[in-house]
């Protein structure tokens, strides 16, 4: 994994971490951006791939159940959570990445 960095911005729902993620994407267009996997239906703004990576429940829990997560919890019943392969591989590419987590 280099000297890449894995930095995290986490809290619950509605405290600014997407703010926090938008102003430092600005400041530091090199860092990579962990886009989040869910199971809930895409809003119409949304894009798939940009906004969430969006999953069939099924799919997420195919994927949860091979370790495909780094982290993944349910919250108000649609689950959510981090893929590991783009992280890993963005880190071992020496590419600095950005996460943003929900806490619970």
């Amino acid at each position: 994994m280099g000297n890449a960095v894995l930095l995290a911005i986490a809290g619950p729902s509605g405290v600014g971490k997407g703010t926090i993620v938008r102003r430092l994407l600005e400041r530091d267009p090199s860092l990579w951006y962990s886009v989040s996997a869910t199971t809930r239906p895409p809003r119409d703004d949304e894009v798939d791939g940009r906004d969430y990576i969006f999953l069939s429940r099924d799919d997420f829990e195919r994927l949860r159940a091979e370790a495909g997560f780094l982290e993944s919890f349910d919250v108000y019943g649609d689950l959510k959570g981090t893929p590991r392969a783009p992280v890993e591989e963005h880190l071992a590419a020496g590419d600095d990445v950005l996460l943003e987590v929900d806490v619970q």
